[in-house]
């Protein structure tokens, strides 16, 4: 069934301190482009369920949140904070009268509060039935949306965990740097289902009708694929590998892409 509701992956966002120094999302501060705030809801009096997890947002935080939606015009928004054990009657009431459900905060605990529960399935229902239904997610809160998310360990290795799965043609690295190339390479090479995703500062990606993804912003997303790879062609060696097939595709703003089949929409 093709989902009748939208995904929306905000990537990394650099900011000015008041400072000078340049920032981004991981200092714990709350910075995103008014464009990509633009397209969180149709209306600006639509209600947006603002997700968090773990740890509570510090104040700063929760205030440059509301400043920046309540300077966008947004007027029906406020934080959900869950926590285990999950209280599922709370977050059903709430979530069920939202039109935009905005993750953000670390992806691995939002999954494991989510995961089987009541809710996650409200939401799965409502992605699927409802096209005027936003699911949105930040930086690392975006991580969780697809069936599989990426970690990173102790040693800056990218790891895979299950995710939440609202989609499945690919495995989306918001933090995705020049010197990540590799990993996220290596990562799609061995799992050549999926595409690799690497969005770059300054970038969101909307999905609509469950695969069809247009690129926003002023940086680009790296897209890796390795479905053409044949079992034969990885040449493994000490420090890199060969091999052929390999494709690539660089996304600026208002490129298309059908994520389930690879291939760029004109």
């Amino acid at each position: 069934m093709t989902p009748a509701g939208r995904l929306l992956i905000i990537g990394n966002t650099k900011h000015k301190t008041d400072e000078g120094e340049t920032g981004n999302n991981h200092s714990g501060r709350f910075n995103v482009a008014p464009e990509f705030l633009n397209i969180l809801t149709e209306k600006k009096d639509d209600r947006i369920e603002i997700i968090t997890s773990a740890c509570l947002p510090s104040a700063d935080f929760r205030n440059e949140c509301c400043d920046s939606l309540s300077h966008m015009g947004f007027s029906n928004f406020d934080f959900l904070h869950i926590e285990e054990p999950l209280d599922e009657e709370q977050c059903l009431e709430r979530l069920s009268e939202a039109k935009t459900v905005f993750f953000i905060g670390e992806q691995s605990r939002i999954y494991s509060i989510l995961k089987n529960s009541a809710v996650i399935r409200l939401l799965y229902k409502r992605y699927l039935y409802e096209s005027h239904f936003t699911i949105a997610g930040l930086c690392r809160g975006a991580q969780c949306i697809p069936g599989i998310m990426m970690l990173d360990d102790e040693d800056n290795m990218i790891n895979l965990e299950p995710g939440l799965g609202f989609i499945n043609h690919c495995i989306i690295d918001t933090q995705f740097q020049n010197t990540r190339f590799k990993q996220l390479a290596l990562t799609a090479i061995k799992h050549q289902q999926f595409l690799g995703m690497g969005m770059g500062e300054n970038t969101a990606l909307i999905i609509e009708k469950g695969c069809l993804a247009t690129c926003k912003g002023s940086g680009t997303i790296m897209v890796i694929n390795a479905r053409y790879i044949k079992e034969s062609d990885p040449d493994y060696r000490p420090d890199c590998i060969y091999l052929k097939n390999l494709k690539g595709r660089v996304l600026i703003d208002g490129c298309k892409i059908n994520l389930q089949s690879g291939d760029a929409i004109s």
